[in-house]
């Protein structure tokens, strides 16, 4: 399968990359920009793969055949990129290259600046957003995209930069719009302690709000929409999974929030304190959509999509090689075992790949 043989690869240069020789620049730049390839022919090339590769493709085909159809839906921009290229070209793969090629750059952008070791963050992208949003949720992996990169402007403390981010994450997928507090996570920084007991008291806070989140919907927007988005996520027949306090996903949850606060109490820098601080706030929505376990993952995964950087940051902080290698192999093990989970699944959209230029 090829998804494990790109885990392969990417295991591979983080083992190299995790020597503790230096490397040049201008190395590591080359083999970021193969990685990049990779993954461009992976999901740039797909064919008919994918959970809702059919039914973008059927709305696709609505602008091929009628260039004034108007797709009835917040997220203009994501239905407007969809027209564009619609309007020159009648190939839905030539738009899942474009799309993907945009929603890529935005990511790529984000770990290549902020990552200790890029080829494990692109190994945990593969696990998570890759196969669960760029190839399945396309929307919200181009959401995913612009959220990962408006932290520039966090940074900067430019908000409207970081607005207009916000902006066309939301007009790509609505739900977006929750990470408009982040911009106020910065700065903060607390205590290992502290950030277990804000871990505990969000998760359990969510939790109760989470009884009655649907009719708060209703009386605080003037959009039906987002409350029948929400009940049919939390009771329609495909999404009936819940989410429990004390289930494996959560405990794993958890677990890794857990080796990341181990692994970087010593670190001080303003970044690694606002990733920390994302992570933690990510519990408070993962448990107040707890009624479906496919939004709360959704959701909160604006929020936990830091695991990308952090988790690499957290193998490179332990000084001993032999260790280190040991921890990387246990981290490793957990993220091909999340690979495993997601390409499995005959029904899952990944289980048989078809490629244009491959095949």
């Amino acid at each position: 399968m090829i998804f494990y043989f790109l885990f392969c690869i990417l295991f591979f240069l983080s083992f190299i990359y995790y020597s503790g020789k230096k490397y040049p620049l201008t190395q590591t730049a080359y083999l970021s920009f193969c990685v990049f390839l990779l993954f461009l022919i992976i999901a740039g090339g797909r064919n008919n793969v994918g959970t809702d590769w059919w039914q973008y493709k059927e709305t696709f085909d609505n602008y091929v055949i009628d260039h004034n159809y108007v797709h009835a839906s917040l997220e203009v921009l994501f239905y407007g990129f969809t027209g564009f290229i619609a309007s020159f070209s009648k190939s839905f793969n030539v738009f899942v290259f474009f799309l993907f090629l945009l929603s890529f750059f935005l990511k790529y952008r984000f770990i290549v600046n902020n990552s200790s070791n890029v080829f494990f963050a692109f190994l945990i992208y593969l696990s998570g957003v890759f196969l669960i949003f760029d190839v399945n949720g396309l929307r919200q992996g181009l959401a995913i995209g612009f959220i990962l990169y408006s932290c520039k402007f966090i940074f900067s403390r430019n908000i409207w930069g970081f607005l207009f981010m916000i902006i066309l994450a939301t007009l790509s997928h609505s739900s977006a719009i929750v990470f408009f507090p982040a911009y106020f996570l910065l700065n903060i920084q607390y205590s290992t302690k502290k950030y277990v007991i804000f871990c505990l008291i969000l998760s359990l806070l969510g939790y109760w709000v989470s009884l009655c989140v649907g009719d708060l919907l209703v009386l605080l927007t003037t959009d039906s929409t987002l409350a029948e988005k929400y009940n049919y996520y939390s009771s329609g027949d495909s999404y009936v999974s819940k989410v429990s306090l004390f289930s494996v996903s959560t405990l794993r949850r958890f677990a890794l929030y857990g080796v990341v606060l181990y692994f970087t109490r010593n670190k001080i820098d303003t970044s690694t304190y606002f990733f920390k601080n994302c992570m933690v706030v990510s519990f408070f929505f993962f448990f107040l959509f707890s009624s479906s376990l496919e939004m709360a993952y959704r959701i909160s995964y604006y929020f936990f999509v830091f695991e990308i950087v952090l988790v690499p940051y957290c193998i490179t902080c332990i000084h001993h090689v032999k260790f280190r290698y040991c921890f990387l192999l246990v981290m490793g093990s957990y993220y091909l075992y999340m690979i495993y989970k997601l390409v499995s699944v005959p029904t899952g959209g990944l289980y048989i790949y078809h490629n244009i230029f491959l095949n």
